[in-house]
């Protein structure tokens, strides 16, 4: 990807993989339901970006919702699916069913969840995640074993949780930071503390939300400190204030951390506008990366150095990511900005920079 961004950017070894959890997680947020015709176009849309996995859905919360999730896993797509269950074989059983190549089996870490979901002490948790896991190996399916509540679990719990689905035979073990209250410093820690206790072939993955503003940089510190697989959503949709956003996880790792996705960032402002329309949500304008004011500038003096070099108010070139520079009339503008928008084509008060 074509950047300006700064030489201090630590690069992240490895090849992280993310998943994105739009249909799943992002079907949560309070007011959105995508119907079959929608979910498919999503995936398919995903798919074609490239994005390497893509989790599906929840198949045993309907029939609707089962056969929404096998028509797409049987679609041929390249993507590697998903689908959720919690720690419950008809819900194993469910996903299976489907088709689709992985199950997550959420199974609740903390002490709060523990006692406020199932009554299970820590040997319950862990004899029911092992006969989970066998169970959906003896289904013909890859799982991971997702610890909810990861982030307020003591350590020495996510690890013994963690050997358990590997010794049972999971593949991958998420740490979710399931209210959002992580720091990435946190995040980093319980991902090497984890981590070290696995084997080198088992997968670790975040999934983080934004209740505290922090999502992209936990996903960001997670995969840094070692994880494998980092959870995303188109414009960061999801419970509560959401999801990691796709585009700007993308971004960064590119970018910032010089990471090759292997997703096209040249389409993620169109899969933003689409995930938009068929949620009914709106993209924040200044959302980073897919935001309608992303490359929009007002300030004179950005603009006078704007065209005398764009690196100096840009660290990202605009068509990269399926962008256009703008320049908007307003308070800020000197006499360089009036002058260029009343050359350019079209109306309104931020009109497209030819001067790219």
């Amino acid at each position: 990807m074509n950047a300006n961004t700064s030489p201090y950017n630590p690069d992240i070894d490895g090849e992280p993989t993310l998943y994105d959890t739009t249909l799943r997680d992002g079907e949560q947020t309070p007011g959105v339901t995508f119907d079959a015709e929608e979910t498919f176009e999503i995936a398919t849309r995903l798919d074609r970006a490239g994005v390497p996995e893509i989790e599906l859905g929840f198949p045993a919360i309907s029939p609707a919702e089962r056969e929404a999730v096998a028509e797409i896993a049987s679609a041929g797509l390249d993507a590697e699916t998903l689908a959720l269950a919690r720690t419950d074989p008809d819900d194993i059983d469910a996903a299976a069913d489907c088709g689709v190549d992985r199950v997550t089996i959420v199974a609740p870490a903390s002490d709060g969840h523990l006692d406020a979901k199932t009554g299970w002490d820590v040997g319950g948790l862990l004899d029911r995640v092992g006969s989970m896991v066998r169970h959906a190996l003896a289904r013909d399916i890859a799982v991971t074993v997702s610890a909810e509540d990861a982030t307020r679990t003591p350590i020495d719990r996510l690890r013994e949780l963690a050997r358990t689905a590997e010794r049972a035979g999971a593949s991958r073990v998420h740490l979710p930071d399931t209210t959002g209250g992580a720091s990435p410093t946190a995040i980093a820690r319980l991902v090497g503390a984890v981590d070290e206790s696995l084997a080198d072939d088992t997968e670790v993955g975040v999934h983080c939300h934004d209740d505290c503003g922090l999502a992209v940089a936990n996903t960001l510190a997670g995969l840094a400190a070692g994880a494998d697989v980092g959870a995303v959503t188109v414009t960061g949709i999801g419970e509560r204030a959401g999801n990691a956003p796709l585009g700007a996880v993308v971004v960064a790792l590119e970018a910032i951390h010089g990471v090759e996705t292997g997703i096209d960032t040249t389409g993620l402002s169109t899969l933003a506008r689409t995930v938009a329309e068929r949620s009914g949500l709106e993209i924040p304008a200044t959302q980073p990366v897919v935001g309608e004011h992303s490359f929009t500038h007002e300030s004179g003096i950005h603009v006078d150095a704007l065209l005398e070099d764009p690196a100096t108010y840009e660290g990202l070139d605009p068509s990269a990511v399926g962008q256009s520079r703008r320049i908007a009339l307003g308070k800020h503008s000197g006499s360089t900005a009036r002058a260029l928008a009343d050359r350019a084509d079209g109306a309104g008060p931020a009109r497209e920079d030819d001067h790219r």
